[in-house]
């Protein structure tokens, strides 16, 4: 007798809406929408936030949410280590050296750079190791050069091919020494590299014309295998040998073009966002990253991209405009959610501001005045318990208190009375800290009990121009920024007692904001139309740029939806800008059989 998979084929789920969770190769029949449907795979590029310094001809290796940018050239040639978690860039320990044109291997925690050249065309033949903290010496290449390609991890690492006269030379690391492999076929350099010692492969590059080669490398010899469908030079390799990626390049000008190899042909991918060459990548033909890199204008590029092959669609996090306030101003107070924030006093420019505007996430609406109209106050809580305190002119002392429709002035105000005050917490349990008395820069802390203030220990630096909110509660509080004099780099901790020291800004700020809702742990900060800077309890690292600039604004929300309001430039501003985090959403594909 026929069985049922004889006779009907492989049974298919009859579910009335899509499943989750998810898995890729599902396939279902939607019986709601009437239509056969699967999750399969789709490649696509998306930009990630950029470098904190634009760059080429750097060194690099990792993975896609753990990568290290290290030296090459920003107009100068760079020291600087750059690492990567996956949403922004911060900054680690210099390489001892300046260098260009090096090659890389390994992971975050366990990588290494070789070879390279200096601004006065030393050519290197020296490894270093990075620890994901720590660079030290390793032992030196037998052949030095640079514009070479590497592969590898740190205990078992691979250098070929390079400059100067398009060398054919490889090499094999084991932690210690370098010890001479088999040559490649073909004598290049700017070629890309990728895989492990003992399956790598060498693809494209100049020697001296322009090649479209890729040869494979089985820990002893070298094989010509599959060519690229474009020749070019300067370009980008990750993943393995065989499931490897190359990205960018120069053919006679920047290219976009990505190629995936399935270890034995290429076949075209979807293009960088932005073409460029000299482009730095790393990670997985799922899961891969390039950044840095020359485009014709600028020369030197921080941009970043992800590439990820999901059917999951990522969309990465992104400011985009809001509704704008009613009253352009700056040096107000902001707090609340993305969906339910305040902003409350100011300086209009011929005036001081009382007014306040509840934001619904999409429109700003007037509010009821705040009882003393003022400037550089501090705001922390929610739209319906919210507090101010402090401000200028006249170093305020005032404590207002706000129930969603009201403001009400408290018997018990600062015991300092100053402006340009950071304020965190909830309206029953918050902390003021620093800020200027006629000028003068504070480290004084009090905290509040929903009825009156008391000091807590001082800060650790003094300084003024804080964000009008930190983030955070009273046991668990951040600040960063401000002018001690000239704007500051530092980072603050509060535990409820003490201050501690935390990872400083990428970039000395004062007049910055915060999303005020945020955590000591996750928090965003920003202040021009550059760059901002996420926390994630240890270092900053780069985020995606605000629109315009918002110094002395307001600030609300989270680090993954967050809210940044007003500010300068002059005219003062009444822009609002909302900040999503980077998202994923499972996409299902309908079977079609026409």
């Amino acid at each position: 007798m026929s069985t049922y998979t004889e006779l009907k084929g492989l049974k298919v789920k009859y579910l009335a809406s899509d499943p989750d969770p998810e898995a890729a190769g599902d396939v279902w029949y939607n019986s709601t929408t009437s239509v056969l449907k699967t999750f399969v795979g789709r490649a696509a590029w998306s930009a990630g936030s950029p470098l904190s310094t634009a760059r080429n001809i750097g060194a690099f290796f990792g993975t896609q949410t753990a990568a290290v940018s290290v030296g090459g050239n920003a107009s100068t040639f760079s020291q600087q280590t750059e690492e990567y978690n996956g949403s922004g860039w911060s900054v680690g320990e210099n390489i001892p050296a300046v260098r260009g044109f090096s090659a890389g291997g390994g992971t975050l925690t366990a990588g290494l750079i070789f070879g390279g050249h200096s601004p006065n065309t030393t050519t290197f033949n020296t490894t270093f190791e990075y620890d994901g903290t720590d660079w030290t010496a390793g032992g030196n290449i037998n052949t030095a050069r640079f514009s070479l390609a590497g592969a590898g991890t740190q205990t078992a690492g691979l250098a070929f091919g390079g400059n100067p006269g398009s060398k054919n030379e490889s090499e094999e690391y084991n932690g210690t020494a370098w010890t001479e492999g088999s040559n490649l076929n073909d004598a290049r350099a700017y070629l890309a590299g990728l895989g492990i010692q003992t399956a790598a492969l060498a693809v494209g590059g100049k020697s001296p014309a322009v090649v479209a080669v890729n040869e494979s490398y089985d820990g002893s010899s070298w094989t010509e295998v599959g060519d690229l469908n474009t020749a070019r030079w300067a370009l980008g390799g990750f993943g393995t040998q065989t499931a490897g990626m190359v990205s960018g390049g120069n053919i006679t000008a920047a290219s976009a073009l990505t190629e995936e190899f399935d270890g034995s042909s290429w076949t075209e991918g979807p293009d960088l966002a932005t073409a460029r060459w000299y482009i730095g990548t790393t990670g997985t033909n799922t899961a891969g990253l390039g950044f840095g890199g020359s485009v014709p204008t600028p020369a030197y590029s921080a941009l970043t991209e992800e590439y990820n092959k999901s059917f999951e669609v990522f969309t990465a996090g992104a400011w985009a405009s809001g509704g704008n306030v009613n009253t352009a101003r700056n040096y107000l107070a902001g707090f609340g959610i993305q969906t339910a924030a305040v902003g409350v006093g100011g300086h209009t420019g011929p005036a001081n501001s009382a007014a306040t505007e509840e934001y619904d996430g999409s429109s700003w609406t007037n509010g009821n005045n705040i009882g003393t109209a003022r400037y550089s106050l501090g705001g922390c809580g929610t739209l319906t318990a919210g507090l101010a305190a402090g401000g200028h002119p006249g170093n305020k002392s005032n404590t207002e208190e706000y129930d969603g429709t009201n403001w009400s002035e408290q018997a018990n105000d600062l015991n300092t009375a100053r402006g340009e005050v950071s304020l965190f917490g909830i309206q029953t349990a918050a902390v003021a800290a620093g800020g200027s008395v006629s000028g003068t820069v504070q480290n004084a802390t009090e905290e509040y009990n929903g009825s009156s203030w008391t000091a807590g220990e001082n800060m650790g630096t003094a300084r003024k121009s804080l964000p009008a909110g930190g983030a955070g509660t009273l046991t668990a509080g951040l600040i960063c920024g401000g002018n001690t004099g000239s704007n500051s780099t530092a980072t603050e901790e509060y535990d409820g007692t003490d201050w501690t020291a935390g990872g400083n800004l990428l970039t000395a700020l004062s007049g910055n904001v915060m999303t005020s809702g945020g955590t000591q742990t996750a928090a965003v900060q920003g202040k021009t139309a550059a760059t901002t800077e996420a926390y994630n309890g240890t270092v900053w690292s780069t985020n995606p740029a605000l629109a315009a600039a918002h110094g002395y604004g307001g600030g609300a929300g989270t680090s993954t939806a967050g809210l940044i309001f007003a500010g300068n430039p002059s005219p003062k501003s009444n822009a609002t800008e909302e900040f999503t985090g980077t998202t994923s959403a499972a996409t299902a594909s309908t079977i079609d059989f026409d």
